[in-house]
């Protein structure tokens, strides 16, 4: 991330500007990270289009990252969490379900 910064200030330095999209994208990804650190490390990870893929006793899940969310069987989903508890029917953390972080945090399941 630091490095992203120093690039983007030594574009604007040298006169370059960013267009009115790339404004808004910043500006919604800077308060998004005042919520939430963590999330936006995590989510700047996964490119729309990816498919994660889960095999959960004997059957193979899949399910692709959109741009605002994840599609599992025809849906869009806010969170992996959400797929990762329908699949299992219990509370799990979508991240680690999927093999994306090694363990929960404390106080995550």
């Amino acid at each position: 991330m630091l490095e992203k910064s120093l690039l983007f200030k030594m574009q604007e330095q040298s006169g370059e500007v960013l267009s009115t999209i790339q404004q808004g994208r910043l500006e919604n990804l800077v308060k998004a990270y005042q919520k939430s650190p963590d999330t936006i490390e995590r989510t700047a990870s996964l490119k729309p289009g990816t498919r994660l893929v889960r095999t959960w006793r004997g059957k193979s899940y899949s399910v692709i990252v959109q741009g605002e969310g994840f599609s599992y069987q025809g849906k869009i989903f806010s969170s992996l969490s959400k797929i990762a508890s329908s699949i299992t029917g219990t509370r799990w953390n979508g991240w680690v379900f999927f093999g994306l972080k090694k363990t929960a945090s404390k106080g995550e399941v």
